[in-house]
């Protein structure tokens, strides 16, 4: 249900451990996969609501309706950037529906504090998810 995003338009500057060369990307890339499985479903709906809004998941929700109204039944994986990642993936936990996470998508943590790594923001997207998955 979680997607990795290992680095995207990051850099160094903004991350020591945003894995840049191939040799980064190689030795990064089996740790993630090691944390999540790797996601079935193709092709998938990608609702991404990258830019600050007061209300992401409203957004969201929109947008999923509108899916809906029109019958696409395909899967669904909702992601957000920066201020709207952590909601996100916790609202895709709500509606059991798949996301993704990595550097590309924020640098920190839900509660706004820097992260070592990917494996870090893995590992916490997977604990938001399952919290805010129903019982």
């Amino acid at each position: 249900m979680v997607k990795a995003c290992l680095n995207g338009r990051r850099s160094k500057a903004e991350h020591p451990a945003v894995p840049v060369t191939p040799a980064e990307l190689a030795a990064e890339a089996p740790r993630a996969a090691s944390l999540i499985h790797p996601a079935r479903g193709w092709p998938r709906v990608l609702v991404e609501i990258v830019r600050a809004a007061p209300d992401a998941t409203a957004d969201a929700d929109r947008i999923l309706c509108q899916l809906d109204a029109s019958r696409v039944n395909a899967p669904r994986l909702l992601h957000g950037e920066g201020q709207t990642c952590w909601p996100l993936i916790r609202h895709a936990g709500r509606l059991a529906l798949a996301t993704r996470i990595g550097l590309e998508d924020t640098l920190t943590g839900p509660d706004g504090s820097p992260v070592s790594g990917n494996a870090e923001l893995i590992q916490l997207a997977l604990a938001a998810w399952a919290a805010a998955a129903p019982r």
